[in-house]
Order: structure tokens, then C-alpha cells, then sequence
């Protein structure tokens, strides 16, 4: 295949990340050509391990770093995991026995062990009236952590556990930072949700901020905790990747995608979210864009960051307005060469090019 020749196969995904290596597996078990595009030298995203570079002597070539995710509450939890079985693939999972430690300035940190029983809680928290309103809040979910996952991660094409989304329901309610019901964690117990909640990578006010605080959370009182992969986060990713090569899948690396010109897949996989923010277009807007692909139809679907579906289509010809809705379906053939982008919320967006 020539330099400028396209990537061909019935599946295309952008990005080695533990999430793009597990859509690709999951298609390539399923009988589908798969190729993963990784634009660095190794696979893993950011989850990945290297060698520490800059130390003194011969300690960068012996010390491993995990450059970006190092714990992995979901691995032990998640259940495309739990029906990928690490183990079975050579990763073992390990709970430390402080499982997370949130420094405070002028006194002792606030810290979870790996077995946190009411009275470990209390010394971490510092009282037991602080372990005891952390108790009430994560208690619910703590006993039915895995149903409480699965429902944090439903598609939204079956019904997820009932108990859990209740419990999962009634804890938000209770601790999200401007709910009506007050407050029912002490400083320091709210200090830890903070703490948590901030892996969400959104304001702490925002409801995601609290979904995402609450499911971690809950991950402290499970079997596995907040596992460590032995070895490092590569692991895991070496895992994905030798399983996803015997499924006939094949994975290239350095190579950088940076136009969809690119690939000639039906469906492409990637995250935009990094992107700058696209310039948006009019509804009402009439003619074609400039930076139309005319040598190929694009991809069928595309699994994108909603906010960025439509920049992502914007290289084809007039996308109509956009309309969001909770239940992905899959791509129907329709008149007006009909394309859907499904995003990762598991919302999709459907554009119709008149071109």
C-alpha cells in the first residue's frame, strides 16, 4: 500500500486507548476486518508505561512510570473487563494497602485503606461521626458495586439494575454540592467526594462531577478497591492489544491520522474531544463546505465527543440540525445518504446530507 494510498477495513479506529482497543476487539471477535491508527510509537494512550527519563545513572532505564492513569478501579469493575478476564490474559490486579491519601495542608492527610471497615474509616477520616455519614451515603452502593457500574454505564438499550439506579438515584440526590436534601457528609467526607469527583474532569458543581465521584467511590468498599495493575498501567493495554491481534485485528503505530481522507472504512472510531471547538454553522446554510470529500463517501457512523459531532462532520456537504435522543440505534440506509454520529454518553446526533 502506497504512502497516500487509504487505510482500508471494515472498522477504522483512531487512538490506541484502552477504550478504542476494547471497541476494536469487540468488533474483530465479531468477525469484522479492524485496523487501529496510533499516531505514537507504543500502544496504551494514556494508559501506558515508560521508562523514567531525566533520573541520574542507570535508574531511567530501570524505573517504570505510569505517565498518566495509574489506578484502575474500573478495570476490576467495568464489564467489558469483567468478560475480557485479566487474568486469564496474564494481568494481575493488586489492592495496595492505602488505596487513596488526599493531602491536606497543616495536618494529616485523609485516607482510605484497603479494607474500609468503620473503624479504619474513622482513623482515616479523623472521628467516627465522619465515617459514620460516609457510611450512610455509600453504603447502598457499596454492597451492589458491580450493579451500580453497570448502570452508570447502561446504553440505554436494556434496563439497568433497578435496586442500583435507585440507590444510585437517592445518593445523588443526597450529595450533589446543590441539592436541596443538605449536606450529609462532614468537611472531611466532603473533602474526599471533591477529591474523587474531580476525575471527571468537570466543574465539582456539575451533576457528571457528582455521577462520576459517587461510582468511583463506591469502588473503594469492592473486593478489588482502586487495583493497581502489577507491572503498570501497559498492562492492560498489552493485554487488549495481544488479544485484539489473535482476533485477526492489526494494530499500526506512528501513524497520525489527520483527515478523514485518510481512511476508507465503513465505520471509523475516535474521540474529537481534544480539538479545538468548530466553528459552528448556520441551519439554514446553503452550498457545500470547502474541505468536501469527493473521492469517497464518508464513513456510516463515527463515535465522537458530542460536543464536537458536528465539527466532526463538517467536511461533508450541509449536516442538517442535529437531534439528540438517549437510545442509539443502528445506522439505517435512507434516502438523502443519512449518517449518524454516535457519540460516547451513548446519545447520537443524525445528519442528512443533501449534497
Amino acid at each position: 500500500m502506497s504512502p497516500s494510498a487509504p487505510v482500508r477495513a471494515d472498522m477504522v479506529v483512531v487512538g490506541s486507548g484502552p477504550n478504542g482497543l476494547a471497541a476494536a476487539l469487540l468488533c474483530a471477535r465479531a468477525g469484522r476486518s479492524v485496523v487501529v491508527l496510533e499516531a505514537e510509537d507504543t500502544v496504551g494512550g494514556g494508559c501506558r508505561t515508560l521508562p523514567m527519563d531525566g533520573m541520574p545513572g542507570d535508574l531511567g532505564t530501570e524505573l517504570m512510570v505510569d505517565p498518566c492513569s495509574a489506578v484502575h478501579p474500573m478495570a476490576g469493575a467495568s464489564p467489558f473487563f469483567l468478560g475480557f478476564d485479566l487474568s486469564a490474559h496474564g494481568v494481575e490486579l493488586v489492592t495496595p494497602p492505602v488505596q487513596l491519601a488526599h493531602a491536606l495542608p497543616g495536618r494529616d492527610a485523609i485516607v482510605v485503606p484497603s479494607a474500609p471497615g468503620p473503624g479504619s474509616l474513622a482513623d482515616g477520616l479523623g472521628s467516627d461521626a465522619e465515617a459514620r455519614a460516609w457510611s450512610r451515603l455509600m453504603g447502598p452502593l457499596a454492597t451492589r458495586t458491580h450493579d451500580v457500574v453497570a448502570a452508570a454505564l447502561s446504553d440505554q438499550r436494556s434496563v439497568p439494575p433497578v435496586a442500583a439506579t435507585a440507590a444510585l438515584g437517592v445518593a445523588f440526590a443526597r450529595a450533589h454540592p446543590r441539592g436541596a436534601l443538605g449536606d450529609p457528609l462532614g468537611p472531611d467526607g466532603r473533602t474526599l467526594l471533591s477529591g474523587i469527583s474531580a476525575h471527571a474532569i468537570t466543574p465539582l458543581s456539575s451533576p457528571a462531577a457528582t455521577g462520576v465521584g459517587l461510582v468511583l467511590g463506591s469502588l473503594l468498599h469492592s473486593p478489588r478497591g482502586w487495583a493497581l495493575p502489577v507491572g503498570g498501567s501497559g498492562a492492560l493495554t498489552a493485554a487488549l492489544s495481544d488479544a485484539l491481534r489473535e482476533a485477526g485485528g492489526e494494530i499500526r503505530t506512528g501513524f497520525r491520522v489527520g483527515s478523514l481522507a485518510q481512511v476508507d472504512a465503513r465505520d471509523v472510531v475516535f474521540n474529537t474531544s481534544w480539538s479545538p471547538r468548530p466553528r459552528r454553522r448556520s441551519p439554514g446554510a446553503r452550498g457545500r463546505s470547502p474541505t468536501r470529500r469527493s473521492a469517497a463517501r464518508p464513513p456510516r457512523s463515527i463515535w465522537c465527543s458530542p460536543a464536537r459531532c458536528r465539527g466532526a462532520m463538517r467536511a461533508w456537504p450541509e449536516p442538517a440540525p442535529c437531534t439528540s435522543v438517549g437510545i442509539p440505534r443502528r445506522s439505517r440506509r435512507r434516502s438523502g445518504r443519512s449518517r449518524r454520529v454516535v457519540t460516547r454518553t451513548g446519545r447520537w446526533c443524525s445528519f442528512r446530507n443533501r449534497g
